[in-house]
């Protein structure tokens, strides 16, 4: 069988890649920030992250421009969000 997307449990159906880079931030401080594949069902909306990379970003050590880039990546919900853990 070759690769699988993601699978909506109620409308049966593999779901569509809308967004690569997708980023998620773990709500602590200062944050760490991960990135992977933001999915969704065309018939229903309902969207998964999934496919993150090996390694986090730790917050601690981004400079304050870079950890600011981070941040406004994750406040915009067609980019990102915080995890809340």
């Amino acid at each position: 069988m070759g690769y699988l997307r993601p699978v909506c449990v109620t409308c049966k159906c593999e779901m569509s890649c809308k967004k690569n880079s997708f980023v998620v931030a773990i709500n602590k401080s200062p944050k760490d920030f991960v990135s992977g594949d933001c999915y969704e069902c065309k018939g229903c909306g309902f969207k998964v992250v999934t496919g993150f990379a090996r390694d986090k970003t730790s917050g601690a050590n981004l400079t304050a421009p870079q950890y600011e880039v981070w941040l406004r990546a994750v406040k915009n919900p067609d980019n990102g969000l915080t995890l809340d853990t």
